[in-house]
């Protein structure tokens, strides 16, 4: 099969690489430990694979007659093989292979970006709400002492002047002159 191809066509973002390698269950499981270093040879180019990767290699497991994918951190890099450690991952059914299309991770990115649990929204509403008591309030003592017009809701501060000190402007007032 041509890995790179079907890659390519699925958009897959790790690299997924077929092996000759055949072992028993509980082999595989030991080379599947966290930090078991080893090279592994592939059928397919290495060109485009860096130090720090972390690829796919397809091993047949003897034990279930079914391929394996063990998940390896590259740390070298030879013509037609790979240094690696092992991450600790053995996937044992291709189902189970959780390689991510560019496409998955556009919605999954989008889909996380924008979720919200109950108790934020909860806590967003309890926020706003208190802003709103705070504007409320905040109406009313700009207001102390003021008249409110019953008609157009306007509130009117209340002037008392001196005898022909009334002022020439006089709206949102009520102005009483001394006599």
């Amino acid at each position: 099969a041509d890995v790179k191809a079907i890659n390519d066509f699925l958009g897959l973002s790790q690299k997924v690489f077929t092996s000759s390698y055949s072992y028993t269950d509980s082999l595989l499981k030991s080379y599947a430990k966290p930090s078991y270093s080893a090279s592994w040879y592939v059928n397919e180019s290495t060109v485009s694979t860096k130090n720090g990767d972390k690829v796919l290699i397809t091993i047949h497991n003897t034990t279930t007659q079914a391929d394996n994918y063990l998940e390896v951190a590259v740390t070298y890099v030879g013509a037609n093989y790979v240094t690696a450690t092992s991450t600790g991952r053995l996937l044992t059914t291709p189902g189970e292979v959780k390689v991510v299309t560019k496409k998955q991770a556009k919605e999954d990115y989008a889909a996380k970006k924008h979720k919200h649990e109950i108790s934020d929204i909860a806590g967003l509403n309890e926020r706003l709400s208190g802003y709103l008591r705070q504007a409320d309030i905040q109406s009313q003592l700009n207001n102390i002492g003021k008249l409110k017009d019953t008609q157009t809701g306007q509130y009117l501060e209340v002037k008392v002047v001196d005898k022909g000190q009334v002022p020439s402007n006089t709206s949102g007032m009520i102005v009483f002159e001394r006599s």
